[in-house]
């Protein structure tokens, strides 16, 4: 199999809340195993509450898992310790999905772009400056933003200032959450166009999570489909949204608008049941409630991840699920 820049085995995130029936445990993520190669864009997609932004932040260390490990290049960075620790973390970066909220309001942008550069380490001033100034103009804003306020720009500009944000760390992974979802249509676009350049021009490996399965497919190498805290379908990106084969990604992307009213439609597969909790998940497959193909088995036994079909070493199709055939 081929190396993968992040491993993630077993990854489980457990939240203790409070319910009408007293403390309850809500499995945001729950035992997830997932490769992301060197260079390449994964899409985490799913609806929301299915675990998608605890993933994110459990990559870049934002909250702690319950068990499980998250490795790059096989170094589990919960065990190291030190230097080695904070020369890890500083190749994973984040982007936020609300700029507005994500950006200090009090702090002008040379030193919210420099900020996890300075917490680094100790760094000159004019080498500051430059270095701000360099990742500005690779986000396509000019050298005189750094001394303005984050009000002082539109939502686009400031996802832009907090992509720079990202790029200041010269990370080689960047986990992406929802960074168009604030952001007009035609603004998105433009998000997304960047981000491909900069993907290409400074070689970074992309996790990207949104809801939109149409931008996951036009910036994604391959899209990892996630219901109810686990991965229940993953691979190329062609696969996925040409030949989907778990039932839920089947109804996602029929749920995708055609803009085009006047070609053949196929009829859209449109769910029953309310979306289960995940304080009291159902057994077996977590979709079984809602799946039209559903038998007996899928109450009594977990489906794990099956190569479904052809592909790089560790890069093919697979999807949880009983009633699909190995290929």
């Amino acid at each position: 199999m081929a190396e993968s820049l992040l491993q993630l085995r077993g990854l489980t995130k457990h939240f203790t809340t409070r319910s009408p029936k007293g403390k309850a445990m809500v499995q945001a993520v729950d035992d997830l195993y997932l490769d992301v190669y060197e260079g390449e864009t994964l899409g985490l997609v799913g609806e929301s509450g299915c675990g998608k932004t605890t993933t994110a932040q459990l990559i870049v260390g934002l909250t702690t898992p319950t068990r499980g490990h998250v490795s790059l290049e096989g170094n589990d960075l919960a065990e190291l310790g030190g230097k080695a620790r904070k020369l890890a973390r500083r190749q994973l970066q984040y982007i936020f999905q609300d700029p507005n909220d994500s950006l200090d309001p009090r702090m002008k942008v040379r030193a919210i772009v420099s900020e996890g550069l300075r917490a680094q380490g100790r760094i000159g001033k004019p080498e500051l400056t430059d270095k701000v100034a360099e990742v500005l103009s690779q986000v396509g804003l000019p050298v005189d933003a750094m001394d303005r306020f984050p009000h002082e720009f539109s939502g686009g500009q400031r996802q832009r200032i907090g992509i720079a944000r990202a790029l200041i760390m010269r990370p080689r992974l960047i986990v992406a959450d929802e960074p168009i979802s604030a952001l007009d249509v035609s603004v998105q676009s433009q998000i997304l166009n960047l981000m491909g350049d900069l993907k290409r021009e400074l070689g970074l490996t992309y996790v990207f999570v949104a809801h939109n399965l149409a931008a996951v497919g036009y910036i994604s190498d391959r899209i990892a489909v996630m219901y109810l805290g686990r991965i229940v379908e993953v691979g190329p990106v062609e696969d996925i949204m040409t030949a989907p084969q778990h039932p839920y990604t089947q109804a996602l992307l029929s749920a995708i608008p055609d803009p085009d009213v006047s070609a053949e439609r196929k009829a859209r597969i449109r769910l029953s049941g309310d979306v289960p909790g995940p304080i009291d998940p159902p057994s077996g497959c977590r979709f079984r409630t809602r799946c039209p193909l559903a038998e007996p088995r899928c109450a009594e036994e977990v489906p794990f991840l099956k190569p479904r079909g052809a592909g790089k070493a560790g890069r093919g199709h697979m999807s949880a699920c009983h009633l699909v055939r190995s290929q």
